[in-house]
């Protein structure tokens, strides 16, 4: 009776998942952003010659536990058959929207591939300027009405 070979597994190791809340709230500031039909993708070139790692995100606004888990699952294969696609030593998250729930595997490996070929393609790719100056505030402008109402404007 001879012993089967061990097969080698497929699945994708710890060290090239997203696990830390850190980590995914560092590439969402920091972190580029490419916008699909289903999916948006945050990727943040980290540049220290380590494997790129993929983080995915799926609301429950988007489905039921069951819809959630096999989106992920067809996010993290997506990744691991398509690693030569994906930008090396970066992090990549993969947020669903709300309400876009994804036809297939296909459906979410051609979408996936596509977001992250046409970024490859488009190596200038413009970011938000973030306003330096103090005279931009947020908000609706109550404070400078109030200011002017007290000073009989």
């Amino acid at each position: 009776m001879s012993v089967a070979p061990e097969a080698k597994s497929e699945a994708l190791p710890p060290a090239e998942r997203l696990l830390a809340r850190r980590d995914f709230l560092l590439v969402q500031s920091k972190g580029r952003r490419l916008h699909g039909e289903c999916f948006v993708l945050l990727v943040l070139d980290r540049g220290d010659g380590m494997p790129s790692r993929i983080g995915v995100t799926v609301s429950r606004k988007v489905g039921n536990s069951v819809v959630r888990h096999r989106v992920k699952r067809w996010v993290r294969e997506t990744f691991r058959r398509n690693k030569a696609v994906f930008p090396q030593s970066s992090d990549v998250v993969a947020i669903a929207r709300e309400g876009k729930v994804p036809a297939s595997f296909d459906a979410v490996q051609t979408e996936l591939v596509t977001l992250v070929s046409t970024s490859k393609s488009s190596v200038t790719a413009r970011r938000r300027p973030r306003h330096e100056g103090g005279d931009r505030r947020g908000g609706t402008g109550a404070a400078e009405r109030s200011d002017a109402k007290h000073r009989g404007r």
